[in-house]
């Protein structure tokens, strides 16, 4: 084994001015510059995280990318607008356009930053996107996040920086691909506390054989609705296969 030293981001405020201090959490590996060598992409966890199934304010997801010899290549934010726990940030790493470099996806929203400093709603090719209000909070009086837009954003491996962002399909309302912020649908998810369907998986999947392009596959709901969607990357846009 090697040990290598990460840079714990500094404690981050939730929506109601609680601290959350961070710890290291899952980490995917990738071939992130195409030097044949893993990189390593981690998920920093706050200490006030939450399951879904129970109320509270979170800090930020973090995410950062490391050399194996700890040089840190970016570090994206995705705001107050994702909720931090396990069942939310479902980050893929792996390389969808076949260009030799790893690419990361995964679901973003308003106010999330990419490995730059920008809103990764720059990022968007419709005016839906690129026109949100990025200092707007949609976390409730209970902590959860049960409004306001989505996104599926692609980062760009080597400098975290976003390369496309479109709408989050299913929405909140579990309708397919809003052009604006939806509100959670209690009757269609079947339950009232923002559980069932705010509960994430994603995974990587050849539909079309090994000597063809990957598919990113995200997965939302869980018990009474069970949505799968497969986005495909050609390294310009992200399209609904």
């Amino acid at each position: 084994f090697t040990t290598i030293k990460v840079n714990r981001p500094a404690p981050q405020a939730a929506a109601n001015g609680t601290m959350g201090y961070y710890r290291p959490d899952d980490i995917s590996v990738g071939d992130l510059d195409g030097d044949g060598n893993y990189e390593l992409v981690l998920k920093w966890m706050p200490s006030n995280q939450q399951d879904n199934g129970f109320n509270g304010y979170t800090s930020p997801c973090v995410i950062d990318a490391y050399r194996m010899d700890g040089t840190q290549l970016w570090r994206v934010d995705l705001g107050l607008n994702i909720r931090s726990g396990n069942h939310y940030t479902q980050f893929l790493v792996y390389d969808f356009d076949g260009d030799g470099k790893a690419e990361m996806i995964c679901k973003t929203a308003p106010g999330s930053k990419d490995g730059k400093g920008e809103y990764v709603s720059k990022a968007g090719t419709e005016t839906g996107v690129t026109g949100v209000d990025n200092s707007k909070r949609y976390v409730n009086s209970r902590g959860h996040i049960d409004n306001g837009e989505e996104f599926l954003t692609v980062f760009n491996g080597m400098t975290g920086e976003a390369m496309h962002t479109i709408f989050y399909s299913p929405s909140h309302a579990a309708t397919d691909f809003p052009k604006a912020a939806t509100t959670y649908n209690t009757s269609a998810w079947e339950d009232t506390n923002n559980n069932r369907g705010n509960r994430y998986n994603a995974a990587v999947a050849y539909l079309d054989g090994t000597d063809k392009l990957p598919s990113a596959i995200m997965q939302r709901g869980y018990y009474n609705r069970c949505y799968i969607w497969a986005v495909d990357w050609n390294g310009t846009t992200l399209n609904t296969r």
